[in-house]
């Protein structure tokens, strides 16, 4: 029942981890990229349904390659909605390069909402928030049966 959905949202989580770059205040035109994300380890600490919603915590281990090449270590908390949709939150640690940006170790909070479909199809929106050294905004796209996807970023160093 939930199992294909929480996949999905550990593969978006995934992504979102890699994502999880944001630029400082600087001048220069924002950098673009694409990525894959793959989960590694994947561990639910607690799941609960309440009013038709499943309520799941979850630490996660992802490899990145692409705008972020790195691994992404996360604790995140999500709803899976009766209708469909997902909203997440997570707090996430980058260990990676991002391109164009060289060597850094990033710990910020990320933001996702996106949606399920009944076949598996996952589509979200993410950021990061706060004081992130690095700001990013994207999309990421997977399916619950697969444990990689793709993400497109855009981010300032």
């Amino acid at each position: 029942m939930a199992t294909p959905r929480f996949l999905a949202v550990t593969v978006a989580i995934a992504v979102l981890g890699a994502l999880g770059f944001a630029a400082s205040a600087v001048a220069a035109p924002p950098l673009q990229g694409t990525g894959t994300s793959t989960l590694m380890d994947s561990t639910v600490l607690s799941a609960k349904q309440l009013g038709g919603n499943t309520f799941v915590e979850q630490h996660n281990t992802r490899v990145d390659t692409g705008a972020f090449a790195g691994t992404v270590d996360e604790y995140l908390s999500l709803v899976i909605h009766a209708n469909g949709n997902i909203t997440f939150q997570a707090d996430a640690t980058l260990h990676g390069v991002y391109a164009g940006c060289g060597p850094t170790v990033v710990t910020q909070q990320i933001h996702l909402a996106g949606r399920i479909e009944q076949d598996g199809t996952l589509t979200a929106n993410f950021a990061t928030f706060g004081g992130a050294a690095v700001k990013v905004q994207g999309t990421v796209a997977g399916n619950g049966a697969s444990p990689t996807a793709q993400f497109e970023i855009t981010y300032h160093c």
